[in-house]
């Protein structure tokens, strides 16, 4: 037979522990009221920061976005002052967007062009000093310094751009090489011009400038690289 428990009269008198546990929540966030509301608030502050930066960064993103496709319909219209100064906008109004570095070489860019060698040396400096996002960006830089420079009748500091160039990997390696070779030769260093003459027919055989190369190195008393023989034919 199964028995029954009995309840006394003296439990049932005790407060509930659901109840006790609630009362005690209650009478904690009473105490605590304004550290809570202080916790709550810096919370949402900043989410509310977070979510505004993110909404102000997309917005200048576009920003740029549009200005810097303005510039370049100057640029595309010849307009080569004036989208030099809007590249320069760019770059100095969307300093915190992914275009700003972009513009600044543009505007560098632009100005060689349009025949300010002096103001594009400049410019190309600044942006190299700004720390390009790539090699082969660093390397078009330094290439168009040195030709803004050889404009600007300085040879020794084209020579140094050229140099600079020629010792990082891209695309722009021959026409460094070419850049050096060229520079040395104006500032009357015939031992380097036909030491990096040679090199250059060397590394570049197939190069569009292989025939001036060759040219100069020989006017300058140098013997060009012998020619690579054509593979002679076998007959089965």
């Amino acid at each position: 037979m199964a028995h029954t428990q009995r309840i006394r009269r003296k439990e049932l008198r005790q407060p509930d522990e659901f109840v006790t546990l609630s009362r005690r929540v209650v009478a904690y966030f009473e105490e605590n009221r304004t550290i809570f509301f202080m916790a709550v608030g810096g919370t949402i502050v900043l989410l509310a920061a977070i979510l505004i930066f993110r909404a102000v960064r997309t917005s200048r993103e576009t920003g740029a976005a549009q200005a810097y496709a303005q510039a370049h319909t100057l640029l595309d219209d010849k307009k080569y002052l004036e989208a030099a100064t809007a590249f320069q906008q760019v770059a100095d109004s969307y300093s915190s967007t992914s275009f700003a570095i972009l513009a600044q070489l543009e505007n560098a860019n632009v100005l060689l062009m349009a025949g300010k060698a002096g103001e594009a040396a400049l410019a190309y400096q600044k942006f190299l000093d700004a720390g390009p996002p790539t090699d082969y960006l660093r390397q078009a830089a330094l290439v168009r310094l040195g030709h803004a420079q050889e404009q600007s009748d300085k040879p020794a500091d084209a020579a140094r751009a050229y140099a600079s160039a020629a010792e990082l990997p891209g695309p722009y390696a021959e026409e460094a090489l070419a850049g050096q070779a060229r520079t040395a030769e104006t500032t009357g260093d015939a031992a380097t011009a036909k030491d990096l003459y040679t090199r250059f027919l060397a590394k570049y055989p197939e190069s569009d400038r292989r025939a001036l190369a060759m040219s100069r190195l020989v006017a300058l008393g140098g013997t060009p690289p012998a020619e690579r023989a054509a593979p002679s034919a076998t007959v089965e």
